[in-house]
């Protein structure tokens, strides 16, 4: 009996960590490599990313942390979109995510079909709050935003059902409380 044969997947192992870089777009990129980790210089100073495999699974990922006034914390990152999430041949995914408390992040991501893209779009991007009602709310996406009272997170979330029914915002309540009546007291923040 004769089984048919497939042919291996290459692998990954020996594989340099840093060559996504340059396959997604990063050819003039260039790096400082110590101790296992690249630390990017020029157009990517302040990034850093891993230049050894870890455990045969190399982490295709650049990120850069910058410290903010008032306490806050911007976490940048790019790395390769998942092949399954890719659409309209955007090949790298970032992501913005900003510290504004212990426990409260605002998150952003998106998509680029390169990563100086990738870069230009993370680089640029703005977390944007509005005050209302007293409290501070920031911007996740067009259609997101994200506010806390307490230990409790507040969403807003625009929804259209169909092509022919009106807009609308939903909204939650998510927290803890380490009572029933102060969780039905928070509970009551929707009235």
């Amino acid at each position: 009996m004769n089984t048919p044969t497939t042919e291996a997947e290459p692998s990954t192992e020996h594989k340099d960590p840093l060559a996504w870089i340059k396959e997604l777009g990063g050819q003039d990129f260039e790096f400082e490599i110590r101790h296992g980790y690249a630390r990017g210089t020029g157009a990517l100073d302040g990034w850093s990313g891993r230049a050894t495999a870890y455990h045969h699974c190399p982490h295709n990922e650049l990120s850069k942390h910058i410290e903010l006034p008032n306490g806050h914390l911007l976490m940048l990152s790019i790395h390769p979109a998942h092949k399954s999430h890719s659409t309209n041949g955007d090949l790298v995914a970032w992501s913005s995510v900003l510290r504004v408390s212990e426990g409260r992040y605002v998150r952003a991501y998106g998509k680029a079909k390169n990563l100086p893209g990738a870069l230009a779009e993370v680089t640029q991007f703005a977390h944007v709050s509005r005050e209302i009602g007293g409290i501070t709310w920031w911007q996740e996406s067009e259609s997101r935003w994200v506010s806390w009272i307490g230990g409790s997170t507040l969403r807003a979330m625009r929804f259209k059902d169909s092509s022919d029914s009106p807009e609308y915002w939903n909204f939650e309540i998510n927290g803890h409380a380490p009572s029933f009546e102060e969780a039905a007291l928070l509970a009551t923040l929707r009235n």
